[in-house]
């Protein structure tokens, strides 16, 4: 994949303690993961930027949103 668009608020394991599980399974193979949630607080992304998540969105989500989140990671990684 090219990268995980993840859901933070999720049943059983939430989108930070999968994103920790992703990274150390795949190590650095491990594709860029955008956080998807509700959450805004700097708390909330700071807890998401520990755990390995490379960007951060809020909902509600739109095409805007998601295109430039896209364009700056992609611009970072060269890819």
């Amino acid at each position: 994949y090219q990268f995980i668009l993840m859901d933070i608020q999720m049943p059983e394991m939430d989108g930070i303690e999968s994103a920790k599980l992703i990274r150390k399974t795949l190590g650095p193979k491990t594709p860029p993961i955008i956080a998807l949630t509700a959450k805004s607080s700097e708390k909330d992304q700071e807890l998401a930027y520990q755990a390995g998540i490379t960007g951060y969105l809020t909902k509600p989500l739109n095409k805007e949103k998601l295109e430039s989140a896209l364009r700056n990671l992609f611009a970072d990684t060269g890819a």
